[in-house]
């Protein structure tokens, strides 16, 4: 952070900004838009805030001399929300062209984009939650998806908000559209972020009855026994932001003590996979073959679950939330629900860990990389996924569609991929999605032509979780990356390289040249190979998600050794050519491709790639570069193609967990190894 005054000011009242996006404290004027291009991120920009208030709750559960929350749930839950967030970016189009459809064709009266409608639409996107999440508890087939987010335990923590599943979001987000026959699109839009980042503090557990509040709002205490009155037959307190909802409609709990836990299902597994795609439903299929006839499956799947006893029909008391108001003012025992000294003295220091988080994570880069380039991709590719049908589209969707295919060969302009400032440069990674989701569906329907078995369903999941962990890695530690680079070329820069088009080819070359290096140590240092060898685990065959089967070791490795060249490249070439090195390596994985003849001489093709994941077995390792062979063929390490029947891939078979290969499975083998004496180095290289 600057030391000017102008600086600390934006500092302060970005502050108060997250904090308020967190509970629901935020200006209409401010968040009234015209365009939903124009909306922020904000469960993006809360993050910074998100973590912190985390890792303070997490230290007060210590200091109290509980347990705190298991770290395999804490990023089982945010492996979970990113999961959740990848979809919700891919059907962002539909959605928004599903609302301006309805809203333009079908809307029943016309609102303003005024603070009127900013507080009805608040109301109104509230009741309308309250339906979703009472259908996915009282309708079999939707509580199949939704029992996952009250599957952890022994309690819930802050991370149990992104504790969800893609059914969960997709019934949500369908039940929200018909609002835009009143609601115009862009206030919808911004209360549905809203309301989701609400619920991130409800489910902490450290927050006690909140008085009065409590017959108006949500809070922790409500909600916890929302999660906790499952094991007792019950079911309710369903309301988002309001709990009046509850109240009007006969699904108020009171709260239920805190040892009395009704979290259903724990300690299943902590395989994201399982937990989100099959294991409740493989439940549901058998309570299915027990029940003979048509008309009786339905009914099974659209009856309520065994645990719900209370009736089907619906009660309706408008008067409820009145009366319960009127015995809070004469009645409520307010006492016990004091905040203690110790809480209230301890606050002001948790600003500390916040200001660092913010001002290193938020305040310098978020806000430019959120107004331009995150929008302009994502403008992109809504004229990839929802065309109009306008000849103006059509010619954007044709040039969107061979810049896509571009960037997956590295076939990019170098104009177009020049810039002067990082903030310019688009998220290409992600722009090449929609490229990369058709290929990879192309690539299976060959296999399953050929006669040949496609690739396992769990394994392109387990992949595309990998790489969304490590996308998740690289925004986070994105701003240190950029400030180390600007401080190296700024500081001891070699020599001055300008923008140019010759600048951009030499940055291409060392760039693959460093990569190769990077890639040669992940597999010939012990302890570096450990993390790596995840890439090689899939069995019994790559595809082209297997370039997204990354540990964050990796990333971290590959960006720190790449940093160096900011001495003589300026960094915003040098960070776009990082991005079409990563791309490039996608396609190298696919097993369809042959070989390209004398372009193998040059370039690195998947003939030659599979070569490199086949060879371990024979004792072999090699075929190392990125983009360029010639690396290969110059420091002695090329490898001829090896025959499709060679295995060579890796500790294949061993778990889907992407918790356990990320983290710690391959680290434990080398710990064993050092414990029982066979590894006293790390350098340890595969050829006899």
């Amino acid at each position: 952070m600057d030391s000017t005054g102008s600086c600390g000011q934006d500092f302060v009242i970005g502050l108060f900004q997250q904090f308020g996006l967190m509970f629901y404290l935020i200006q209409p004027t401010s968040s009234t838009f015209s365009s939903p291009y124009d909306i922020p991120n904000y469960e993006l920009e809360i993050w910074p805030v998100f973590a912190t208030l985390l890792f303070i709750e997490q230290l007060v559960h210590w200091f109290r001399g509980s347990d705190p929350t298991k770290l395999a749930n804490t990023i089982l839950n945010l492996g979970s929300g990113l999961l959740v967030a990848i979809t919700r970016v891919l059907l962002l189009a539909i959605i928004i062209k599903t609302m301006y459809y309805f809203h333009y064709n079908y809307h029943l009266f016309c609102l303003s984009s005024s603070t009127d409608t900013w507080f009805v639409c608040l109301i109104l996107n509230d009741f309308v939650y309250y339906w979703s999440h009472r259908s996915l508890h009282r309708i079999h087939l939707l509580w199949a998806s939704h029992q996952f987010h009250h599957s952890q335990w022994p309690d819930t923590d802050m991370s149990t908000g992104h504790r969800r599943t893609v059914i969960d979001f997709i019934i949500c987000d369908m039940m929200t559209i018909p609002l835009s026959l009143i609601i115009p699109p862009p206030i919808l839009l911004a209360h549905m972020q809203f309301g989701r980042i609400y619920q991130i503090w409800l489910h902490t557990g450290l927050v006690p009855g909140l008085g009065r509040l409590e017959y108006l709002i949500n809070t922790p205490r409500q909600h916890r026994t929302h999660h906790r009155s499952i094991s007792s037959g019950q079911s309710g307190n369903y309301g988002g932001l309001l709990i009046i909802w509850d109240r009007m409609f006969g699904t108020y709990i009171h709260p239920i003590a805190r040892d009395a836990t009704g979290i259903t299902c724990s300690g299943i597994t902590y395989n994201v996979i399982a937990l989100q795609c099959s294991y409740y439903y493989k439940v549901l299929w058998r309570e299915l073959t027990m029940v003979s006839g048509v008309p009786n499956k339905i009914k099974t799947l659209l009856s309520k679950p065994e645990f719900v006893k209370v009736p089907n029909k619906i009660i309706f008391s408008p008067i409820a939330p009145l009366v319960e108001i009127v015995r809070c003012i004469l009645y409520y025992p307010f006492d016990k629900y004091l905040v203690s000294r110790w809480v209230e003295t301890s606050m002001p220091g948790h600003l500390i860990p916040v200001t660092e988080g913010y001002s290193q994570s938020y305040h310098t880069l978020l806000p430019k990389v959120t107004d331009n380039s995150n929008r302009q991709s994502n403008r992109r590719l809504l004229y990839i996924t929802a065309m109009d049908s306008t000849g103006s589209c059509g010619q954007n969707f044709v040039t969107g569609l061979f810049h896509q295919f571009g960037l997956i060969f590295y076939l990019i302009q170098p104009g177009s991929s020049t810039f002067n400032s990082p903030y310019d440069i688009p998220n290409y990674e992600l722009e090449v999605w929609p490229v990369f989701a058709t290929l990879l569906f192309v690539e299976q329907m060959i296999y399953w032509f050929r006669g040949s078995a496609p690739t396992k369903l769990t394994n392109t999941i387990l992949n595309l979780g990998s790489g969304l962990l490590v996308a998740i890695t690289r925004v986070l530690l994105l701003e240190i990356v950029i400030k180390t680079m600007y401080y190296f070329h700024f500081n001891y820069h070699m020599f001055c390289l300008s923008s140019s088009t010759d600048t951009w080819f030499v940055c291409l070359i060392l760039n693959d040249f460093v990569y190769y290096w990077s890639h040669r140590s992940l597999h010939r240092i012990h302890i570096l190979w450990a993390s790596h060898q995840f890439h090689h685990s899939q069995w019994p065959d790559t595809d082209m998600s297997t370039g997204h089967r990354r540990s964050v070791i990796d990333f971290i490795i590959c960006d720190m050794m790449a940093i160096p060249l900011s001495l003589i490249i300026p960094p915003p070439i040098l960070l776009a050519h990082m991005q079409f090195g990563r791309i490039y390596q996608i396609w190298l994985h696919t097993g369809v491709v042959p070989g390209l003849g004398r372009l193998e001489y040059l370039i690195n093709t998947p003939l030659q790639h599979r070569a490199h994941h086949r060879s371990i077995s024979s004792g072999q390792s090699g075929n190392y570069g990125g983009l360029l062979m010639i690396w290969d063929r110059m420091f002695g390490t090329y490898i001829h193609t090896i025959t499709r029947d060679v295995n060579g891939i890796t500790c294949s078979g061993i778990t889907y967990n992407v918790i356990a290969l990320q983290c710690s499975y391959y680290y434990k083998v080398l710990c064993s190894k050092l414990t029982m004496g066979t590894v006293r180095v790390t350098i340890r290289f595969y050829q006899k």
